[in-house]
């Protein structure tokens, strides 16, 4: 059953379970997974204050794109070796009853049975249109600008077989108009994530996650990063901690309407 955070209503944590926190890339998840576990912060300043991800005792599959690399038993094993209450992923599409292409998801049950049995529950990360722009420009310049591939033969390398490493000048051609179409209506700097080969995906993913609201907790951009206050009421005496983590995470960068948490004129 769906439970909804909405703005009077904040998370509020069961103890005795764990939880998978769910986001997309420019939306600071391994931050948020660290503050949650009590983590020490680790921002990478050099790399327009990325947070880097808490390592785990196995690959974090949680985090593959493609949709089919995302097997039964890679997500048992994150499940049962993770030994901290939270644990990041990027878009849990095998954990929704029906695929991207719109057919029913034949495998959904046994996913949601095995967040059962080791009992947890997504926690989901959704955000309005007036943050894609901001979203985008954070996604390219904490994952692309300037680093380009990883050589190791992990998640991060699978997935970038299935990603652009975008130029900032293709990346942000057109200005803030051209972004929230892009992040909107393509998914311009992904390649074909159900399967390899291809053009550039006409399914509009990121779209489609803040639809994908089904046996998830809710939780909103606007109250995580937009608030002054800490929004996860466990943790009210580190406010202080919280507030300044935020503060930190924001990008270098003042152009293309970057954090003008706006829909661009035109885009409506």
């Amino acid at each position: 059953m769906m439970k909804m955070v909405t703005e009077n209503l904040r998370f509020q944590k069961v103890v005795s379970k764990k939880y998978i926190f769910e986001y997309v890339g420019g939306t600071k998840g391994d931050m948020v997974v660290r503050f949650l576990n009590g983590v020490e912060p680790d921002i990478s300043f050099d790399r327009a204050n990325k947070t880097e991800p808490q390592p785990l005792e196995c690959k974090n599959w949680l985090k593959l794109i493609r949709v089919r690399d995302m097997t039964l038993e890679r997500f048992e094993e994150v499940l049962s070796v993770n030994p901290y209450e939270y644990l990041p992923a990027h878009p849990l599409w095998c954990c929704c009853p029906t695929t991207l292409q719109g057919t029913e998801n034949l495998l959904y049950p046994k996913y949601m049975d095995l967040l059962k049995e080791y009992d947890y529950e997504i926690i989901s990360l959704k955000f309005e249109p007036k943050h894609y722009v901001t979203i985008f420009i954070e996604r390219v310049l904490k994952n692309n600008y300037k680093h380009g591939t990883v050589n190791d033969s992990g998640v991060r390398s699978s997935n970038q077989t299935f990603t652009k490493q975008l130029r900032l000048e293709e990346a942000f051609r057109g200005g803030p108009t051209k972004i929230f179409y892009r992040f909107q209506h393509i998914n311009f700097d992904q390649k074909l994530i159900f399967d390899r080969g291809g053009p550039d995906t006409i399914t509009p993913f990121r779209k489609k996650f803040n639809e994908m609201t089904n046996d998830r907790i809710l939780l909103h951009y606007d109250d995580l990063f937009r608030s002054d206050s800490c929004p996860f009421p466990e943790h009210s005496h580190r406010e202080d901690e919280w507030l300044m983590l935020v503060e930190q995470s924001w990008c270098k960068y003042d152009e293309n309407g970057y954090r003008k948490f706006e829909v661009p004129e035109g885009c409506e």
